[in-house]
């Protein structure tokens, strides 16, 4: 299924939305269910490179692990490190 980068956004930004709904609610594993589904939206785009060029993998690993700025920034990409890893089971070592 392909996403323009507008209906993606909206799909992401309509479950970050009901994830907080079913929080208040008090309905933990709906609120975690769509938090991960957001995060599978948010990056399914590079889950995609990934399959099609495994060795990007290895700049997002150096990315992760170096990243000077320490920061949102460095947290993202760890973030997405993990997942994809967790996902597509790659090894980051060349």
């Amino acid at each position: 299924m392909y996403l323009d980068i507008d209906e993606r956004q909206g799909l992401i930004s309509v479950s970050l939305e009901q994830a907080r709904v079913a929080e208040k609610s008090g309905d933990k594993e709906g609120a975690k269910a769509l938090r991960e589904n957001a995060k599978r939206l948010r990056f399914s785009v590079v889950e995609e490179e990934v399959k099609k060029n495994p060795q990007f993998i290895h700049q997002i690993a150096i990315e992760a692990m170096a990243d000077p700025q320490e920061g949102p920034h460095q947290e993202f990409t760890l973030l997405l490190f993990k997942y994809l890893q967790e996902n597509l089971d790659l090894d980051a070592n060349p």
